[in-house]
C-alpha cells in the first residue's frame, strides 16, 4: 500500500471528506487528491499534522512500521522526550517569564516592607515631645536602610537581566539544534517517500534535438522498472502545463530497460514534464521522471527593452503624451548556448509600440540617427524593404511620434518590442507591465504588475 492509499484509508476511517481534511491541514482539496493519487508527496509538517489528526505515528503513515494504538502512544512519548518541540520551547520561555516576574514582585515586596518599617519608626520618633539623640539615630538608620534597599534592588535587577540574557542564548542554541534535527528528519522522510513510491529502479531523460524552425523538442528517455513482469509495457509521456500530452512507446531492451524518444511542440511559458507509464496486468502506474522549463527561451533571440516614460504619473481620462519619448532595444548574441539547438537564434526584425490592455495604441519609429539600415530579413534570410531596422549586437533607438493616449482607471499598459527571428517566429518583450489606478482628477499611482503572461497581444 502506498502513502496515498494509507492517507485515503485513514481519512475514510475518520469520516473526513477531502475538503474537511484539507481545511484541517491548511491545504486545498486538490492537494489532498494529489496525495491520495500519489501524484505528489506531502511535506514533513503535513505528515506530522496528519499523524496527530489520525492518532498514528509518522512511521505508520509512511508504511515503514506497523504499530498498535498503545505502541503508537508509547512511540510518540519517546519521540517527544527525545526532541524539544515548539510547545516545549514555549513552555521554557513561559517558565523563564514567570520566574522573572516572581523575582521582581518579591524584590518590590521586600522594598515596600522596608519603607513601611521606616515610616513607622519615623512616626514613633515624631510622636515624642522631645526628640532626642535616639530619634535622630533612628531616622538615620531608616534612611540608611532605604538607601541600602534601593542599591540592593538595582543590583538584583541587573543580575536578573544577566540571567535572562543567558537563558535567551541557551534557548536560541536549543532552537538551532532542534531546527537542525528537524531538517535531518525531513530529508530522511523525503528519501523514504521517494524510495517507497518510486516505480523505477533506474531512469534518465535528455534533450535529443530542438527544431527551432518547427518549434519542437525531442527527448531521449529510458526507464528500468523496479518490479519487472513478463509482457509488461512502458509508455513515455511529455506533457505541457497547458494540458497537451505527447507519447511514445517504450522499446524493451536488455536487462528490462525500456527506451524511447518523444517529440512535442515548444510553447511560450510552458513547462514540459516527462513521465513513464507502466502497464502490467491491466494496471497502469505513472511516475514523473523530469521537467524542463528553459528550452523555449533558449531557441529565441535574447532581447531587452528599456523605456524612460513609465516613471511618469498618469491621470485616468487625461491624455498621456507619447511624443518624443525614447525606447532602447538591445539584443544578445548570436551565441550557441546549447549543442542540441542546430541553428543559432537570430533576430530578423523588431518593432516597438505602446500597448494598452494588450492592444496596440501607437508604433514608435526608428531613430533617424540610428546607424542600422531600415531593412528587414524574411524567413529565408533574404533582405526585404520594410520600415524596420535589422538587429545586430548593438543598441537600437526608437522614438514615438506626435501622439497621445487616454488611459482609464484599471488599464494595463506597457512599452513592448515585437521581435521576429529568422524563421518568422514572433515574441513580445516588455520592460514591465503597469496598471493605472485612481479616479477623477486624482493623480494616478503607477504600480509594477506581473501580468505579461496573461496578456493577449493584438497588433
Amino acid at each position: 500500500m502506498t502513502i496515498g492509499q494509507r492517507i485515503a484509508e485513514l481519512r475514510r476511517q475518520n469520516n473526513l471528506s477531502q475538503e474537511a481534511l484539507g481545511e484541517a491541514l491548511g491545504v486545498t482539496r486538490q492537494s489532498i487528491s494529489k496525495w491520495e493519487s500519489d501524484g505528489a508527496l506531502p511535506e514533513i509538517e503535513k505528515l506530522v499534522a496528519m499523524s496527530r489528526l489520525f492518532g498514528v505515528s509518522v512511521g505508520a503513515l509512511l508504511g515503514v512500521e506497523e504499530e498498535t494504538p498503545a505502541e503508537g502512544a508509547e512511540l510518540g512519548k519517546t519521540r517527544q522526550e527525545s526532541e524539544l518541540s515548539e510547545a516545549q520551547l514555549r513552555m521554557v520561555e513561559e517558565i523563564v517569564a514567570r520566574y522573572t516576574d516572581a523575582l521582581r514582585e518579591e524584590t518590590l515586596r521586600q522594598e515596600q516592607a522596608r519603607r513601611e518599617d521606616a515610616q513607622k519608626a519615623a512616626q514613633k520618633a515624631a510622636e515624642k515631645k522631645k526628640p532626642g539623640k535616639k530619634a535622630i539615630l533612628a531616622g538615620a538608620f531608616c534612611a540608611g536602610l532605604l538607601l541600602y534597599g534601593i542599591i540592593s534592588l538595582f543590583s538584583r535587577l541587573e543580575r536578573l537581566d544577566n540571567n535572562y540574557t543567558s537563558l535567551s542564548h541557551s534557548i536560541n542554541n536549543v532552537t538551532d539544534s532542534v531546527n537542525r534535527q528537524i531538517s535531518g528528519i525531513a530529508y530522511q522522510v523525503e528519501s523514504i517517500l521517494n524510495e517507497q513510491n518510486a516505480l523505477t529502479a533506474d531512469f534518465g531523460t535528455s534533450v535529443a534535438e530542438v527544431n527551432a524552425k518547427e518549434m519542437t523538442v525531442s527527448f531521449d528517455v529510458y526507464a528500468v522498472p523496479k518490479t519487472y513482469e513478463a509482457g509488461m509495457t512502458v509508455e513515455f509521456l511529455a506533457e505541457s502545463d497547458n494540458g497537451e500530452t505527447h507519447s511514445a512507446e517504450g522499446i524493451e531492451g536488455a536487462n528490462a530497460r525500456f527506451s524511447g524518444r518523444i517529440t512535442c511542440p515548444l510553447t511560450e511559458n510552458s513547462v514540459i514534464t516527462v513521465s513513464a507509464a507502466f502497464m502490467r496486468g491491466g494496471v497502469r502506474e505513472t511516475q514523473v521522471l523530469d521537467s524542463y522549463d528553459y528550452i523555449y527561451q533558449n531557441v529565441l533571440p535574447e532581447v531587452s527593452v528599456t523605456s524612460f516614460m513609465l516613471s511618469r504619473d498618469a491621470v485616468p481620462g487625461v491624455p498621456f503624451p507619447l511624443a518624443r519619448e525614447n525606447v532602447l532595444v538591445h539584443s544578445w548574441g548570436p551565441e550557441k548556448l546549447w549543442n542540441f539547438v542546430p541553428e543559432v537564434p537570430r533576430v530578423a526584425r523588431v518593432r516597438v509600440g505602446f500597448f494598452v490592455n494588450g492592444a496596440l495604441a501607437a508604433w514608435a519609429e526608428p531613430d533617424a540617427g540610428n546607424p542600422q539600415p531600415i531593412t528587414g530579413v524574411d524567413a529565408d534570410g533574404n533582405a526585404t524593404s520594410v520600415a524596420m531596422p535589422t538587429m545586430g549586437e548593438e543598441d537600437l533607438l526608437f522614438t514615438f511620434p506626435e501622439c497621445e493616449v487616454t488611459l482609464q482607471d484599471g488599464d494595463f499598459f506597457c512599452v513592448a518590442a515585437v521581435v521576429e527571428d529568422q524563421f518568422g517566429h514572433e515574441r513580445v518583450v516588455t520592460d514591465g507591465v503597469y496598471q493605472i489606478t485612481g479616479t477623477g482628477e486624482e493623480s494616478a499611482r503607477v504600480d509594477d504588475y506581473d501580468a505579461e503572461a496573461e496578456i493577449v497581444w493584438k497588433y
